[in-house]
């Protein structure tokens, strides 16, 4: 019975996770959401790389900067890896909406300025090093914004039980005591 109990919240948890994901398909019919962010995704690496002193010029989506035009389109913005986030978040249960929405906020907001360093790097690597550019930008980077959303959902997941596992003074006490009556065992 307890299987079958898990066999059902798993189904439900793909369940709202394929609703939620159906926001890939409406946020690709109406762009204003991603066009938003893929503005103020360009805007702060225009900002970053002036900070950084490169001498870059901006138009529209596209910084140019020696002899290099770089544009920043939708697909760089990291939208896909914000909704999918949103949507393992939403899927997943027996968590407070309060819970969901701190989570999604941080979460997010760890996932935006991760994006912003990828295309920082990505600008420099073009830059230093033009023939490493696709390798990292198609290959490393994309992945690492996979990864980095399913640790971050993880850390949602077992949030609550890692703290109160680690916190837990008598777990501490328990297992020490467990050590210490393991040792004089042998």
């Amino acid at each position: 019975m307890k299987a079958r109990k898990k066999l059902v919240e798993i189904a439900l948890f793909l369940i709202k996770l394929n609703l939620f994901s159906a926001l890939l398909v409406f946020l690709q019919i109406f762009q204003l959401p991603v066009l938003i962010l893929t503005k103020a995704t360009f805007l702060l690496t225009f900002f970053l790389t002036s900070i950084l002193g490169l001498k870059a010029i901006a138009n529209n989506s596209t910084l140019i900067l020696r002899d290099f035009t770089i544009v920043i389109d939708e697909d760089c913005s990291g939208w896909k890896a914000l909704v999918f986030f949103l949507a393992l978040i939403f899927s997943t249960p027996r968590r407070k909406i309060k819970e969901r929405l701190t989570f999604l906020f941080l979460g997010s907001l760890s996932l935006f300025f991760f994006n912003i360093l990828r295309i920082i790097v990505c600008i420099l690597v073009l830059l230093k090093f033009p023939q490493s550019f696709l390798l990292l930008h198609d290959i490393l980077w994309r992945e690492s914004m996979i990864f980095l959303t399913l640790l971050l959902w993880i850390v949602f997941l077992y949030k609550g039980r890692l703290k109160n596992i680690i916190s837990s003074p008598l777990v501490i006490i328990r297992w020490n005591s467990a050590r210490r009556a393991g040792r004089k065992g042998k």
